[in-house]
């Protein structure tokens, strides 16, 4: 009886989280300075997300953040935390894009584009694509990305009216 019940606990448990991987996300993952795309794996054993924020100039920006990656470790020993760096061109869906590169700490790297052009080609790939891929290598998928946007552009426009 005892070996019965494990026996169905565990179909629950096991059918109840292939359950979860069907979900339909409207939103990206909501964080106090902005949001955060659902997370991807990297084959060194690190991971990558986008994070949309408010950048210094009261203005949206994004970024693709990588933590724990070799390359994030071995860049991030060699470059200080909070220093933005070198421009460095990435392939965005098949368009190079200008970006400079800074290191938040050990292990983990940030690429912002560059220019206003490419904030502008980011930000239209991520409204009507259904991913974004960088580098031919990393694919991000944008559901969600558009609600997440209005929601983050809402609560800056309050922020310019607050007295």
């Amino acid at each position: 009886m005892k070996g019965a019940l494990i026996a169905v606990a565990l179909i629950l448990f096991i059918s109840g989280n292939a359950m979860a991987k069907d979900v339909d996300y409207k939103k990206w993952f909501e964080m106090s300075e902005g949001y955060l795309s659902p997370l991807v794996r990297i084959d060194d054993g690190g991971f990558t997300y986008i994070v949309m924020n408010e950048n210094d100039k009261k203005e949206i920006s994004v970024a693709f953040q990588f933590v724990d990656t070799d390359e994030a470790k071995k860049t991030c020993k060699k470059y200080e935390p909070g220093i933005f760096n070198d421009t460095y061109p990435i392939d965005i869906n098949g368009t190079w894009v200008k970006a400079s590169f800074g290191c938040s700490g050990n292990g983990r790297i940030n690429f912002y584009p560059d220019s206003d052009k490419g904030r502008e080609f980011l930000f239209n790939e991520l409204k009507t694509k259904e991913k974004v891929t960088i580098n031919g290598a990393v694919s991000y998928s944008t559901v969600g990305f558009d609600n997440s946007y209005k929601e983050l552009k809402e609560r800056l426009d309050k922020y310019k009216i607050a007295i």
